[in-house]
């Protein structure tokens, strides 16, 4: 084995474990709360959501915001249409005027930032909560956010979020690298070193959301909302105005990816944000992790070579344990800790997924989906 080629390769794993301890270490700093009922409801709160052609998803997320446990007079619920051509906006409206409600729906087009925007500006509250069409709401999760702000305002928290599936294989593999994803995100956020946010469960100032707005809703960029409110945060007031809730009481979940078409078509969509991102520990991290899992990768076509037989397994009994923590905290919060019998599997695929859509992710042209 070349001496340049070993060097590259221990760097790799080198900075992978510094990455992942660092971020094991601010999630278990992280402290589980709890509902406090003997707080009264005293911060205001706008729910947004933005949808595009999601009449599939909508009756059991109308279902959910009915039951919201929070006095009325405090929140509001927004619905932004942007271009739907299904009965998306004909649900809605139905929804709202048999029940007698008070919701907002707004027409918006241009892609999704642009009904976020207008969500933004119609909201009448301190506190914007971002949430996704596909997702199912807790009835408690605006007393979890009452509970955290009482005892630390910031302007923004990252809520969690979890896949569920139809419990296939497929589905239970998306569900734990799910699972790393919010662990990470969160643990990112206990460190202080945010890389990730997730519109489908976020809250943030609408004062801050309005100061942002021609950096985050006016550019360019079709999508990526949430990633880059947090990097207009970072830079003006710094990534302690940032907290993840890690409140079981709001977990929202959604949909998983149903087929490996619909999954890769997801990725790249995430991963074409990365293009338009400055330096930062959110570029830094996804090098690192790109970096190890093509090098884990490569190792795999040169098992049979006599010089690289063991790097691959290596490679995987070091990620593995180094990786095993963080999942395993995260997983149990999330109730889905009998996800992680499918580790070895997801070990062994994940770098073979993970390069192709990033790679594919940089070359391709964005979309409205999240």
């Amino acid at each position: 084995m070349s001496l340049l080629i070993s060097i590259l390769i221990l760097l790799s794993i080198d900075l992978y474990i510094i990455l992942i301890v660092a971020i094991s270490i601010g999630w278990f700093k992280i402290k589980e709360t709890s509902i406090n009922n003997d707080l009264q409801d005293i911060n205001t709160f706008s729910i947004i959501i933005p949808f595009k052609n999601e009449a599939s998803n909508l009756t059991p997320l109308l279902k959910d915001l009915s039951q919201l446990n929070y006095s009325v007079s405090n929140y509001e619920i927004i619905f932004v249409n942007d271009d739907s051509v299904d009965d998306s906006v004909e649900l809605i409206s139905k929804y709202i005027s048999s029940n007698n409600l008070s919701w907002l729906l707004l027409s918006s087009s241009g892609g999704k930032k642009k009904a976020i925007e207008k969500a933004i500006n119609k909201a009448q509250n301190k506190y914007i909560i971002s949430i996704d069409a596909d997702c199912r709401i807790p009835d408690g999760i605006l007393k979890a956010y009452n509970t955290t702000l009482i005892k630390r305002e910031t302007k923004m928290i990252s809520g969690p979020v979890a896949f569920y599936s139809n419990n296939r294989i497929f589905g239970q593999l998306l569900e734990l690298e799910f699972i790393s994803l919010i662990g990470s995100g969160a643990g990112s956020i206990g460190i202080e070193k945010p890389i990730m946010m997730n519109a489908a469960n976020m809250l943030f100032e609408r004062k801050l959301a309005i100061e942002a707005s021609n950096k985050v809703y006016n550019d360019k960029t079709k999508s990526g909302d949430d990633i880059f409110l947090m990097h207009f945060l970072i830079e003006k007031y710094g990534a302690n105005e940032i907290q993840f809730l890690k409140n079981k009481d709001a977990i929202i979940s959604t949909k998983a990816p149903t087929n490996v078409t619909e999954l890769i078509k997801q990725r790249i969509r995430w991963t074409a944000k990365a293009r338009h991102y400055k330096i930062n520990f959110t570029s830094i991290a996804a090098l690192i992790v790109l970096f190890l899992n093509f090098i884990f990768m490569i190792s795999f076509f040169m098992m049979f070579l006599p010089e690289y037989s063991t790097l691959f397994l290596f490679i995987f009994i070091v990620k593995t344990i180094i990786d095993l923590p963080l999942l395993f905290s995260t997983a149990s919060f999330l109730g889905q800790k009998n996800r992680l019998i499918l580790l070895p599997l997801l070990q062994f695929i994940y770098p073979f997924y993970i390069v192709t859509t990033a790679f594919a992710g940089l070359l391709s042209k964005e979309s409205w989906e999240k």
